[in-house]
């Protein structure tokens, strides 16, 4: 039997955990298609208070933050970190979109299924929106 190099990571990551004297498991794998929509349930309980605090700053605040954004000049690449359904950036990819920005917008999300979902919905929601997703861990995409 042949093994990839995210199985071989996988098992040293799960061997690590549970040989811990606290054991654990890392987070990152528990968002599979199953996972991603347990967890986008949970930001939508009144419970989980993040999303309704950012919500609150990207719709108070949008216009604000994309006038910081563009007070740079030329193109810029718009990174995101764990977009998930895309809930609270669409508010402001469309207020950069409304402002002919010029830029990609690269969400980065350990859940390849999450991310495919954000992506299907960009496409229909903002056809001219460049989108370059990136599924895996957040450290090994970044050194790329």
């Amino acid at each position: 039997m042949v093994f990839s190099k995210v199985d071989i990571q996988f098992a040293k990551d799960t061997l690590q955990g549970l040989t811990s004297p606290d054991k654990y498991l890392l987070p990152k794998y528990f968002y599979d298609e199953k996972g991603s929509r347990i967890f986008q349930k949970i930001m939508r309980m009144t419970e989980y208070y993040p999303t309704d605090c950012e919500m609150q700053v990207f719709t108070s605040q949008s216009s604000q933050i994309t006038s910081e954004i563009l007070s740079g000049s030329g193109y810029f690449n718009l990174i995101e970190l764990g977009p998930g359904d895309g809930l609270k950036s669409k508010i402001l990819l469309h207020d950069l979109m409304n402002q002919n920005a010029r830029f990609a917008y690269i969400p980065i999300d350990i859940s390849s299924d999450a991310l495919s979902g954000l992506v299907n919905q960009l496409e229909s929601e903002i056809p001219r929106l460049l989108v370059k997703a990136r599924a895996g861990d957040y450290f090994r995409i970044l050194k790329d």
